[in-house]
């Protein structure tokens, strides 16, 4: 699911913010679904990391309830969002590096995969114009699968019903 965003949001909006081959756009509601998972287990860690972005979500919803272009929001993130981004970043590093998390434990893992897509997750603090989310391009993902669903019910059903009918057309010759 999360790679299929990946594509999805490099091919969803290059209009609005050419990427490099090197560039992906954040999956921070992606990511965040790995902690909540886990969450009754690591009460507080996940809580900590869970509760940091939203603090970046609010900076962003300021900065369109004030109407900023992409460069003045690029700059007040980068002001406001990237300490806290640092802050999340460095106590992710500290919980593996100081052995308070077993890295090969369901908090460590998702620890270590968040921090593997650290740039993607910062691309915004970094890119005019990029997103803090791929909510868009998730919801677009989600209506493409319902909709294949959708179709594979309506082949089945018509499989079946031409199965019946030739049925019936068998028993009735005899």
């Amino acid at each position: 699911r999360v790679f299929s965003s990946f594509l999805c949001n490099a091919t969803a909006t290059p209009a609005l913010y050419p990427l490099s081959p090197h560039d992906a756009l954040p999956i921070s509601g992606s990511w965040k679904t790995g902690f909540a998972d886990i969450i009754e287990s690591f009460p507080d860690e996940c809580r900590y990391v869970i509760d940091k972005p939203g603090e970046v979500h609010r900076n962003d919803a300021l900065t369109g309830s004030k109407g900023m272009s992409d460069r003045q929001r690029l700059s007040f993130h980068q002001e406001k969002s990237g300490p806290i981004m640092s802050d999340l970043h460095r106590w992710m590093k500290s919980q593996l590096a100081e052995k308070r998390v077993e890295p090969n434990s369901s908090l460590g893992q998702s620890i270590t995969y968040m921090l593997k897509r650290w740039d993607p997750l910062t691309l915004f603090l970094r890119k005019q114009g990029a997103p803090l989310d791929n909510n868009i391009c998730e919801r677009g993902l989600k209506m493409a699968r319902s909709e294949e669903h959708t179709s594979e019910l309506h082949a089945r059903r018509n499989l079946v019903c031409r199965l019946r009918l030739e049925k019936k057309k068998t028993l009735t010759h005899y």
